[in-house]
Formats: structure tokens, C-alpha cells, sequence
């Protein structure tokens, strides 16, 4: 599981969420699986390791957030095997980049980088299915 940390705290757990949800609603996966997260700094590094993928025919899923403008937000791997795993060995675990807010959010501003301030349910249909 790759996800961008130029986001907002709230929308990297977010964005992580919806590309495992939504890979294993693709791809069977028996069982429950270990689940590595890899930080990257921003989207052309997480262009970079779509594309690691792509070159050592690693299935995905790649997810583009379709109600914000964030694009390419992260991607989640199938389950890896000890062996396909080393590919990836030069990627750190993600390891959380926080910003203090100074003042309180406003209002509806969940304080996380939700433009709307809600929740929202949809997404998904607008992902890429790669593989």
C-alpha cells in the first residue's frame, strides 16, 4: 500500500482506505493479509512506483480521489509473496508527517483537508484498475 504524505494527515488515512477497499473488490484475497504502508512524498514519486509495479507485473489497484482535487492518491498492492516482496525492499514504511494547526478549524472544516467539511460515499468508479 503506497499513499502520498504531500496530503493532509486525515486524507492519507483516507485515501489509503479507499485503494484497499476498493482493490479487494477487484482482486480475490483469501484470508487476511498483512498490510505494509509505504509513505511517498508526492505524486510523481507515486507515479515512480506505479510504475515499479508495472515493470515487475505486480497487480493493483491505483486510487484517483474523484471529489477533491488531489488526482493520484495512493495504490494499493495484492498480496505479496516473501519472494515478490524484495522488489520493493528500498521503500521506507510510512511514517506519519503531521502539521500543527495554529487556530482551531472553522466551522464545517473537519481541520484534515476536507474541502467540503462531510464526509462523503462516493468514489470508486473513477479508479483505475491496473494491472
Amino acid at each position: 500500500m503506497f499513499v502520498r504524505q504531500d496530503l493532509p494527515l486525515s486524507q492519507q488515512i483516507v485515501q489509503s482506505n479507499h485503494a484497499i477497499l476498493s482493490l479487494s473488490q477487484w482482486f480475490r484475497i483469501d484470508g487476511i493479509p498483512n498490510v505494509i504502508v509505504i509513505g511517498l512524498p508526492d505524486v510523481a514519486a507515486l507515479n515512480r512506483a506505479k510504475s515499479k509495479l508495472d515493470k515487475e507485473r505486480i497487480a493493483y489497484y491505483a486510487w484517483h480521489e474523484p471529489d477533491f482535487d488531489y488526482g493520484f492518491t495512493a495504490l494499493a498492492t495484492v498480496p505479496l509473496t516473501p519472494e515478490r516482496k524484495t522488489v520493493l525492499k528500498h521503500y521506507r514504511l510510512y511514517s506519519p508527517v503531521v502539521s500543527i494547526l495554529k487556530t482551531a478549524p472553522s466551522k464545517g472544516d473537519d481541520g484534515g483537508g476536507n474541502p467540503s467539511g462531510r464526509a462523503t460515499l462516493r468514489g470508486g468508479t473513477e479508479a483505475s484498475v491496473l494491472a
